[in-house]
């Protein structure tokens, strides 16, 4: 049985008679774990309590229990290659252990692409102690990522990526299919609904406007919009509803760190123009800012109406 606590955190699991529940830091990391057995505390002796913490830096990890642990350099955050009990960790290009090395004894380490552990129990590595891209198995939940949790048994993601899943059978959509050229290292970009491998002017425009624009009292959306008004459209003239725009700004970092009260501006044409702008504000309960009209950037970087108008759209309250 599993119980979830905010941003789908699992926060305790129960198998039979034990229970593992877990805490985590204000950024969201693994902070500890805790097994307790209530059988024992059911027959009147002390219930079986064991925790264990973690401590990251960024999205490394560099202690678990009394043990730490030093981390070379990955895109994905850092890969322990030493710890504080005399083991050294082998991995491969994406951070996965593939041996290890203790006491002056080599042990091959034996993981799945899905990141299964088939590696037979021996003293050096122990069962588990292995790192999948660079992150921790953690009894009950998987390997511990910073947003979700990944269970290798079922080569499966516990919970819903926090910016939502996009629709579809191609599972590239998230990047633009630019695979080589978009990097979500934290699972939460910043949001840029234009294709990298989309070579139009207009696109050129939007972008290279929207790197120099970056307001640090509003969180921008970048995209195109139909000349109709009905919304935000990709590169791929892909519409993208406001239920699906809203979960993409939920996830994002700076939106969270405001706890959810950042004004949102939609850098695309004629998102303004109609009830679109009105129902993104009223879904996030934020001042939405969109233009009726055509959005250009100036090569300095600033944004401006080339036509109608910027117009605050403010959340409408709901009446009980």
């Amino acid at each position: 049985t599993y119980r979830y606590g905010y941003l789908d955190k699992v926060l305790s699991v129960t198998d039979g008679d034990t229970t593992r529940t877990f805490t985590y830091h204000a950024d969201g990391q693994l902070a500890s774990a805790t097994v307790g057995s209530a059988l024992r505390a059911d027959r009147g002796a002390t219930p079986l309590s064991e925790t264990e913490t973690f401590l990251w830096d960024g999205l490394a990890l560099i202690q678990r229990g009394d043990e730490q642990f030093i981390n070379e350099p990955h895109v994905g955050g850092g890969n322990p290659v030493a710890s504080s009990k005399g083991t050294s960790y082998f991995n491969d290009a994406l951070g996965t252990t593939v041996g290890a090395k203790k006491d002056g004894k080599y042990s091959a380490a034996v993981l799945t692409a899905f990141g299964e552990d088939l590696t037979v129990h021996s003293p050096t590595p122990t069962q588990n102690s292995n790192f999948f891209t660079g992150k921790p198995y953690v009894e009950g939940l998987g390997h511990a990522f910073w947003m979700r949790n990944y269970r290798a048994g079922l080569a499966k993601w516990q919970t819903a990526d926090p910016m939502g899943y996009p629709d579809g059978w191609n599972r590239l959509a998230y990047c633009g299919n630019g695979v080589t050229s978009h990097i979500d290292l934290y699972g939460c970009v910043d949001i840029d609904l234009l294709d990298e491998g989309f070579q139009s002017d207009n696109d050129k425009n939007i972008r290279e406007g929207s790197k120099k624009y970056k307001p640090q009292d509003r969180l921008t959306v970048s995209g195109h919009g139909a000349p109709s008004g009905d919304g935000i459209v990709g590169s791929d003239s892909c519409a993208y509803s406001v239920e699906e725009v809203a979960a993409m700004i939920r996830g994002n970092p700076r939106f969270k760190e405001s706890n959810g009260t950042l004004p949102v501006e939609i850098l695309a044409c004629y998102c303004g123009l109609r009830d679109w702008a009105q129902w993104l504000a009223d879904d996030l309960g934020v001042d939405v800012i969109a233009c009726t009209g055509v959005v250009r950037f100036s090569t300095t970087g600033k944004v401006f109406a080339l036509t109608g108008k910027f117009k605050v759209f403010k959340p409408k309250k709901v009446e009980e």
